[in-house]
């Protein structure tokens, strides 16, 4: 059986206070006492309350919204670096000039490229001035090469 308390007046016809219910009058006149008192509005504490577990929720909504969308992210960026590399990784070698027709200015911005890109595959075929190296002189000679008019004059 519940212990009692005390009765907390003198008057034998009230009845007996159960112990849980004296403890929580007790804090409640302690919280008084320290409130100079008056006790605080519960109303407004349970709306302070509720708004604060409202934005915490939404907070939290939006940042596993941010986690899915970001992970979708994630994953199609790291997709498309892959495909990327494998691209670049598994493309076939860069062909050398058909020397058996003219060269074109095409054919120099194509040179051009792939030095630029620091390519080692570069064929050794590229290399137009016959010193040994695939440089901008090269691309300077395929320009030339592919600009020039001939002898005449004419077109």
């Amino acid at each position: 059986m519940e212990s009692r308390e005390p009765q907390f007046g003198a008057d034998s016809s009230q009845p007996e206070i159960p112990a849980a219910l004296a403890a929580a009058l007790r804090r409640a006149e302690s919280v008084e006492s320290l409130s100079g008192g008056e006790l605080p509005d519960f109303h407004e504490l349970d709306t302070r309350v509720m708004a604060a577990a409202s934005a915490h929720l939404r907070q939290r909504r939006l940042r596993h919204l941010l986690f899915r969308s970001g992970a979708g992210l994630a994953a199609a960026a790291t997709l498309a670096l892959a495909c990327w590399v494998g691209w670049n990784f598994w493309a076939p070698a860069r062909s050398a000039p058909d020397l058996s027709r003219a060269v074109t200015i095409v054919d120099a911005l194509h040179l051009a490229q792939l030095l630029e890109k620091h390519d080692r595959a570069i064929s050794p075929a590229w290399d137009m001035n016959s010193d040994g190296l695939v440089d901008q002189r090269d691309v300077d000679v395929i320009a030339h090469r592919a600009v020039h008019l001939g002898a005449g004059g004419g077109a």
